[in-house]
């Protein structure tokens, strides 16, 4: 799964400028920092082709829905796509074929499940550099407004090893992407092989993960983006963590 998610505004618009082959890319303010939940539905940027890019909502709006009030339900339940399942559910399939697009973040959270209580990790890559999160969009049309409104949701897959140890319910994390793969998964063909690849569970180099305030989890309480992203002591948490440091994988060469 992925509900919650950063994007540091300055590191992401260069990122997005690179895989959108423009530096002037993209064409909208983003905040300095940011982190929002899928159930606010908010505007995130995205890359959907070569020189494309937009602001997106997440909670993906397939183009067949009619009425607002349809638009609204299904959305609350289409923040993420399983990669197993894209191409079948009639929710995901047309935006699977169509519409994949690379989502710029610059971490992600999971919560893991001590006894009784769950606690927030920030998963993110060494150094806070951006990355991608796969991703498919749609492009719906308000029918009493005439709005046009692009939404995502984003891919997920098998928790690899060490995702696995801080997501330990579900085990499940968000596919995440370089900025040559971000390119391939917008442009690949839909049936090939590349594609399963790239949403394949795999180790991801200098991916780190760390607790943090569970405050993040309370809207009022994480306008502080970058100070709610520092490690917070959990004494529970000590052998937990001894065992994701053992399954880092050092930084790409």
């Amino acid at each position: 799964m992925c509900l919650l998610m950063s994007i540091h505004g300055p590191s992401a618009t260069a990122a997005l400028g690179r895989i959108l082959s423009s530096p002037d890319a993209p064409p909208f303010e983003l905040p300095t920092y940011l982190i929002a939940s899928a159930f606010d539905h908010p505007a995130w940027p995205v890359a959907l082709a070569p020189g494309t890019g937009v602001l997106a909502r997440w909670g993906l709006v397939p183009s067949w829905v009619k009425t607002r009030s349809e638009a609204l339900a299904i959305r609350k339940k289409t923040a993420n796509a399983r990669a197993e399942t894209l191409f079948e559910l009639p929710a995901f399939r047309e935006a699977a074929r169509r519409g994949r697009c690379a989502i710029v973040v610059d971490g992600f959270y999971e919560y893991h499940r001590s006894g009784a209580a769950s606690i927030p990790f920030y998963c993110h890559l060494t150094g806070h550099r951006p990355f991608f999160l796969a991703g498919v969009s749609s492009a719906w049309s308000d029918p009493e407004t005439g709005e046009a409104i692009d939404s995502f949701a984003v891919v997920t897959t098998r928790a690899n090893p060490l995702m696995a140890l801080v997501h330990n319910e579900k085990k499940r994390m968000p596919v995440m992407l370089g900025e040559e793969e971000a390119k391939e998964w917008i442009l690949a063909e839909p049936a090939s092989e590349r594609l399963r690849d790239l949403t394949a569970s795999r180790a991801v180099p200098g991916l780190r993960a760390h607790p943090v305030s569970r405050d993040v989890g309370r809207p009022a309480r994480r306008a502080d983006a970058r100070g709610i992203q520092e490690p917070v002591d959990y004494p529970e948490l000590a052998g937990l963590l001894a065992e994701l440091r053992s399954l880092e994988e050092p930084d790409p060469a």
